[in-house]
């Protein structure tokens, strides 16, 4: 356990230093102004890990030397995730994965960090924490959808839906908040619409679709800032 411990200890570390030599703050336009949110420490030969940037869960640090590298990186990962959200087998689950996924890099190539994905607890689940490079703690509803026959991605956060997050939201600040440096925070929402032919429900539309397809826009994207 103790070897564990300072194998992270260390991975962070060295994650951090590469943050504040490269100027990056993970593949990004401005110098990371607070590594508060990073902490690991080991006490009494055990590990104890405050909430810190996860971004590795998104994209591979291992070879990132600079900044051009780090975009670079994330747009590889993006066209692979892109391609894997037009897969017509996908369950609706490995959809959702996959859209929430999409999103948290679109907002990496901005400059934001990973904090926190999937936390529930019995109020709800947030898909995903993250932190500007302004410092803003967002808390981000994704939707993903294939057609809008059922109505579009935002549409399926319905009023219910917002108070449940902003509940499950403020329930993370109380249990998690105290690890992460901010001075706000905000709730946002991603719509993620994965264009094909039965995305509308009638031919005129499916003629559009075929269209949005052919230029290259197979995938819909559009993010709310504080939707709720």
């Amino acid at each position: 356990m103790q070897k564990i411990a300072k194998f992270v200890l260390e991975k962070y570390r060295k994650y951090t230093e590469f943050l504040i030599q490269h100027a990056v703050y993970s593949f990004y336009p401005q110098c990371l102004k607070n590594l508060d949110y990073c902490s690991i420490s080991t006490e009494n030969s055990s590990m104890i890990t405050q909430k810190h940037i996860i971004d590795d869960e998104i994209i591979s640090l291992d070879e990132i030397d600079d900044a051009e590298t780090a975009q670079v990186f994330l747009q590889e990962k993006l066209e692979q995730v892109s391609n894997e959200l037009q897969d017509d087998s996908l369950e609706s689950k490995e959809l959702g994965k996959l859209g929430e996924t999409y999103a948290a890099l679109r907002l990496m190539q901005k400059g934001w960090h990973v904090i926190d994905r999937n936390w529930h607890c019995r109020n709800g689940e947030l898909d995903l924490v993250m932190i500007t490079p302004e410092q803003k703690l967002v808390f981000v509803e994704v939707k993903t959808r294939r057609s809008v026959r059922c109505g579009t991605p935002l549409e399926a956060i319905t009023q219910e839906k917002c108070s449940k997050l902003r509940t499950t939201g403020m329930k993370w600040l109380e249990e998690c908040g105290s690890d992460i440096s901010h001075y706000r925070i905000r709730f946002d929402a991603v719509s993620i619409l994965v264009i094909n032919k039965y995305t509308y429900p009638d031919s005129a539309y499916e003629l559009q679709s075929l269209e949005e397809i052919e230029d290259n826009s197979s995938i819909q994207f559009k993010h709310v800032q504080g939707a709720f």
